[in-house]
């Protein structure tokens, strides 16, 4: 049993194991051209009474554990012959399957765009054959042509993402996926003072539209969260909205007296009879989002004269007002908020918080001159 590199050459296809810290290169024993020496380690091993070749990755340490974990598999009797190639398509198949029943109805819908955009690059690799050179380029390519870093990101952690659920169903022994670092991205900072708010909350139309942005407001809640949300998950007597987020986190937050009332006013003025509070066009319950937000939304941010904002910006907005307002109890603010976010990594909840125009000055003048 062995653990290797091998020289071939692009010319005659020549091939010579490396099992020992030769040079990067030779001259082709056949043909003459020069000979690079392969990235990928291989590992050989006897497996009744047959010698197997088997091309794992980059990293040496990895080939060490499958060379261990092949002799364990060979001592116990569970080898068996190398699994089929698994194709692109077949893996995509496989992945989606299991994204629909695993992961909610918006996460499986962003992996789908993503495979749709990765399935024009390695629609015909096997999956376990994409390189890490290969995601490289693909990754290159993607900014050139001016694609964002967190939407490249996304494409390349679902490809990871596929690979590894392929591993985790026994269709594929290893991959090279986890070789590729993901793009450094620019956070982005947008939210809304006070008197933008109350624009934007004014030039909403109809009325499920201002609410719908009263709540993100109030609640720092995502798009998902505020279609999502259900009657039932309002507790109007303790005042508390407590629902399922993301990944199935669960989180309560507290809401104002304001807020209840605004909530009770639109129930009663629309005669909603849906278990919704924003009940979908399509009546799709598995995706609540009224198909219209997007307009709506845009053209209350037109009317109100706001320019570059998102509904994701309204969670922004939120967390920097929240942090402002309660600047003096400290870490505490930063807790609370962090449990209303349903964050759980505090670090998360720290990239939300934004400085407001004038924060630094008032902090600084606030400080004096404390070294006199």
């Amino acid at each position: 049993m062995a653990i290797f590199k091998i020289y071939q050459c692009s010319k005659c296809k020549y091939k010579k194991v490396n099992k020992n810290n030769y040079p990067t290169s030779m001259p082709c024993p056949k043909c003459g051209k020069k000979m690079p020496l392969s990235n990928n380690w291989y590992i050989s091993y006897l497996a009744n009474g047959k010698k197997i070749t088997e091309v794992v990755g980059t990293p040496k340490r990895l080939a060490a554990d499958v060379l261990a974990k092949r002799k364990v598999e060979i001592r116990e009797g569970r080898f068996f012959e190398k699994k089929p190639e698994v194709t692109f398509p077949e893996g995509r198949q496989a992945f989606l399957e299991w994204a629909r029943i695993n992961r909610k109805p918006h996460t499986f819908r962003m992996y789908e765009n993503s495979i749709k955009i990765l399935e024009k690059s390695f629609g015909t690799i096997d999956v376990d054959k994409i390189t890490a050179g290969q995601i490289e380029k693909f990754k290159e390519g993607r900014v050139q042509s001016g694609t964002a870093n967190a939407t490249v990101n996304r494409d390349l952690a679902t490809l990871k993402r596929m690979a590894s659920i392929l591993v985790q169903q026994d269709k594929i022994v290893s991959h090279q996926t986890g070789q590729v670092s993901l793009l450094r991205e620019t956070p982005r900072i947008r939210f809304l003072t006070q008197d933008e708010c109350k624009r934007l909350i004014d030039a909403c139309s109809p009325a499920w539209l201002k609410l719908v942005v009263k709540i993100a407001l109030a609640t720092g809640l995502r798009k998902s969260g505020v279609f999502g949300m259900k009657w039932d998950d309002i507790d109007f007597d303790h005042k508390t909205i407590k629902l399922k987020v993301k990944r199935d986190k669960e989180v309560m937050i507290p809401i104002t007296d304001q807020l209840i009332h605004d909530i009770q006013r639109y129930r009663n003025d629309e005669g909603i009879v849906s278990e919704f509070l924003f009940p979908s066009m399509k009546k799709d319950i598995e995706s609540p989002i009224r198909s219209d937000c997007h307009v709506s939304f845009r053209n209350a941010c037109l009317k109100a004269g706001i320019k570059d904002f998102t509904f994701h910006d309204l969670r922004h907005t939120f967390a920097t007002h929240f942090l402002r307002k309660n600047a003096q109890y400290g870490m505490k603010a930063i807790k609370a908020l962090q449990e209303i976010l349903g964050h759980s990594d505090i670090g998360m909840t720290m990239k939300y918080a934004h400085l407001m125009e004038g924060d630094k000055r008032e902090a600084i003048e606030a400080l004096g001159d404390y070294y006199e």
